[in-house]
């Protein structure tokens, strides 16, 4: 008996696509230890910025491929306002096996202190 026939191969897909990610931000309460993990959000923090890097033969590039800046006070748009203080935040990526880094900001626009960070480079 013959093999069966194989489907042919398709190109892969080209353009971007969009995804949510949603982050909680914490009531403040005064600093602890016991609070605090590896991978926390701090109460205090007032921006994001997300990169976005595109993932080639297992390997990050180097440069992002797109990045998204959001502020997260309570009425910055797509933030709850409450307490906790839950903001989503859309994102634009290339389709396809794509990395992200996070990092997390005191103050809004992108500044002030770094308060996390997330490096797609040595995340497990």
């Amino acid at each position: 008996m013959p093999p069966a026939a194989q489907p042919a191969a398709t190109a892969a897909a080209h353009g971007n696509g969009t995804l949510t990610f949603t982050i909680t931000i914490p009531a403040t309460s005064a600093p602890s230890s016991a609070q605090r993990r590896p991978a926390y959000v701090s109460g205090s923090a007032q921006s994001i910025q997300i990169n976005v890097y595109t993932v080639t033969g297992g390997v990050i590039t180097g440069v992002p491929a797109t990045t998204s800046n959001q502020d997260l006070t309570a009425t910055s748009p797509g933030c709850s306002g409450a307490s906790p203080n839950v903001c989503s935040i859309t994102v634009t990526a290339p389709i396809g096996i794509d990395a992200f880094g996070m990092t997390l900001y005191a103050g809004t626009g992108e500044t002030g202190a770094v308060l996390s960070q997330l490096d797609p480079t040595s995340a497990t």
